[in-house]
């Protein structure tokens, strides 16, 4: 039976996550709108009970108006039978005499009239005029706890010159269809804000869409990222916004320091790898020959003083070899140990102290070539020990590729940009397809010679190169072939 599933979306695509950032946007705009839409929906309906208050009152003045102090007068003293007003009043309105201490007389209603009992509203009015006695017509709205609204209007009637009133004319309006028109009102309003939460959800998801775009770009590129792709780079539009345009500029600006970090990284490993392969190559040739010899002494099968001195005098060398290069790598051990400790300073050394014992050790370095030492500073941003490096260092690779008559100048000056140290010979010089490789780790020119000469392991020039780059200088080589190399070592000023 074939598989129809794939037709069908999966439910986790219809899923909403309400820690998104959309949503919870959209929450906010939701809030901000039903606030906005309860608060006008309010205004609206106390604007429109007040309004139609303020009617109802116009409409019950104009028949409150025919209550005059000397017609009141006359109903008091003729109490057989109610006053003679023309009143055409309205279905549920009623006008209530009163006396000035409160006493219910008389109440006249829509085509009736009634005076025998008092009715449940002249109760409450009379509560109302025991409160508040007004001097003047005020309005009052009462509302009762069983029954509708009531908006009644107080008139005090005053006789010629008198302070206190004759009585109280209050006349008396169910706001029934008030009451009516304000739920059809608050109906119209609850229907108004649902319809603006809709058209607001759907105008906020697609406006919203857009500004949050460069975001979703984002998480994807970064999902791409994590997974490998260390050279993907945020895209960064004009139109953007300024705070998406600083949040792309930094990331790229981790993402390049990221990837320089990792491609760093691997090529300390590969520089890790050449140079135990190296460095295991280099130690492997001497142990080979001092047990080749060592075996040949066991066995006893020479007796000759010649040969078994010139057997010593091998292995002697080849000690010499490990010997010296064991040091070469402890020290760039050290040297890298100081590279990587964030508390590491700068030394200032003052080169004329060590100068004098320097020359005499580069002179019987060089034997009968010609060793000159011009020094004019003062001081130098290194330590003793590490000017000595550099110095038999560069001097020794000097006198390896210079004749027996050759002549070596060795300088140390100070300019504007800093400190200057120049190793001059007139060698063989160094080939252009050598000159990149000079500094690295276990690199020889012309290998062949050098191991017909049983000299060096191509570490003397790393250990300077290190150094220079310890105390962050920089360290350039010039040779022609035939004619000299020159080896210029710069500081900056401290």
């Amino acid at each position: 039976m074939p598989d129809h599933r794939s037709k069908f979306l999966p439910l986790s695509r219809f899923k909403i996550d309400l820690s998104s950032l959309r949503v919870r946007l959209l929450m906010r705009v939701w809030v901000s709108l039903l606030i906005l839409a309860t608060l006008i929906a309010i205004v609206q309906y106390q604007t429109l009970n007040l309004f139609l208050l303020k009617g109802q009152e116009q409409s019950l003045q104009g028949e409150l108006a025919f209550f005059t102090a000397q017609e009141y007068e006359k109903w008091l003293t003729d109490r057989q039978s109610p006053p003679k007003f023309d009143l055409d009043l309205n279905q549920g309105t009623e006008v209530f005499l009163f006396t000035n201490n409160a006493q219910f007389k008389w109440v006249f209603a829509h085509k009736e009239v009634n005076n025998q009992a008092m009715p449940a509203r002249a109760k409450l009015i009379q509560n109302q005029l025991i409160n508040s006695k007004p001097l003047a017509v005020k309005r009052f709205v009462l509302n009762p706890k069983n029954g509708e609204r009531i908006l009644l209007l107080i008139k005090p009637v005053f006789a010629n010159n008198q302070k206190s009133p004759l009585g109280y004319a209050v006349i008396t309006s169910s706001l029934a269809s008030i009451d009516n028109i304000l739920k059809n009102q608050v109906r119209t309003s609850i229907f108004y804000v649902l319809f603006v939460l809709l058209l607001g959800s759907i105008a906020s998801f697609w406006v919203l869409r857009r500004p949050l775009q460069p975001l979703e770009t984002i998480s994807h590129i970064s999902e791409q990222i994590a997974a490998g792709h260390y050279d993907l780079r945020i895209p960064i539009t004009s139109d953007s916004a300024s705070e998406i345009k600083y949040l792309s500029n930094a990331l790229n600006h981790m993402l390049e320091t990221l990837q320089h970090a990792l491609t760093k990284e691997r090529e300390a490993k590969e520089e890790m790898k050449r140079f135990i392969a190296d460095a295991s190559h280099e130690l492997r040739t001497p142990l080979t020959s001092i047990r080749g010899f060592l075996e040949i002494l066991l066995k006893g099968h020479t007796r000759d003083a010649d040969a078994l001195h010139s057997v010593h005098q091998t292995m002697l060398v080849e000690t010499e070899r490990l010997i010296s290069l064991t040091e070469n790598l402890l020290t760039l051990n050290r040297i890298n140990a100081k590279s990587v400790d964030p508390n590491h300073e700068n030394h200032v050394l003052s080169p004329v102290e060590s100068i004098n014992e320097l020359t005499l050790l580069l002179q019987s370095l060089a034997k009968s070539r010609t060793v000159n030492v011009k020094c004019s500073v003062s001081e130098l941003p290194l330590t003793s020990e590490e000017l000595k490096q550099i110095l038999y260092n560069l001097v020794h690779n000097a006198v390896r590729h210079t004749t027996d008559s050759g002549h070596i100048q060795v300088a140390l000056d100070k300019d504007e940009s800093g400190y200057l140290i120049t190793v001059r010979d007139d060698g063989e010089g160094i080939s252009a397809e050598d000159l990149p490789h000079v500094f690295e780790r276990f690199y020889r020119g012309n290998r062949a010679r050098d191991k017909r000469r049983g000299e060096g392991a191509g570490l003397g020039l790393a250990i300077v190169g290190d150094i220079v780059k310890l105390h962050h200088g920089t360290i350039k080589v010039d040779s022609t072939l035939g004619k000299g190399t020159v080896f210029s070592i710069r500081f900056p000023n401290y």
